[in-house]
Parts: structure tokens; sequence; C-alpha cells
């Protein structure tokens, strides 16, 4: 039995039998669940956002951070500059690389990666 194929909208097929009859029933593949991802905060970012940890989905620094915005709307002054491009003086850091030095907002990010972020800093 051919249930067809579109590989722009993925399935799933559920065979279930009961008694004597057999039923394939054609769901649509909803995908695994994103595990969440740790971020840390620090300094003003972690005052503006009042906490120093927070869990967002996404796969990329860039679907992270569009989380953190859309939780903590006062952030995005913070982090972006004209429009969604990050200010040179926020340093984001995954398992204490600089992203700048792996693929940039474009890099990925795994449950097991540990993700920072770190605006200016100075002190005396």
């Amino acid at each position: 039995m051919d249930c067809g194929s579109n590989p722009r909208y993925p399935t799933t097929i559920l065979h279930v039998t009961t008694n004597s009859n057999e039923y394939f029933i054609n769901q649509p593949d909803m995908g695994k669940a994103m595990a969440a991802k740790k971020v840390r905060l620090f300094a003003n970012v972690r005052e503006k956002a009042g906490t120093s940890e927070i869990e967002v989905n996404g796969d990329t620094v860039s679907e992270i951070l569009d989380e953190i915005i859309a939780k903590y709307p006062n952030l995005e002054e913070l982090i972006f500059e004209d429009g969604k491009k990050l200010r040179g003086y926020i340093n984001i850091l995954i398992n204490g690389e600089n992203i700048q030095h792996i693929e940039g907002t474009d890099s990925t990010i795994t449950e097991k990666d540990e993700v920072a972020i770190f605006p200016p800093v100075s002190g005396g």
C-alpha cells in the first residue's frame, strides 16, 4: 500500500492491529521534541533579565537569541544593534569559546553545551 510520501510533509505510518483487523494510519511527523538549552547570563544582561540562567529551545545561537528576546524584550537593545546585528561588545561563549571564532550566530548548540552571554564588564 502506497501511503504517499512528500519530503515537505514527512509522515509517520502507524501500524495498528485489533482483533482480526489491521489498520495503517498516516500521521504527520511532528519531529523530535527539542531539548531545552541552559544559557547563563552575566552582569547587566542578568540584571535586566532578573535571572542568571534561563532555559530556551533552538539549535543555533540565532534561534536561542530570538527566544531570549521574545521572553525578555528589554534585552534586545542591549544585545542587538541595527535590527538583528549582534553588538560588538556582547560576547557569547559556547563551552568557553567565543562564537566569533566558530560560526557566529549560526553556531549550533546541543543540550550538552554550556552557553554564556557576557556584556562588557569593567571594574578596578
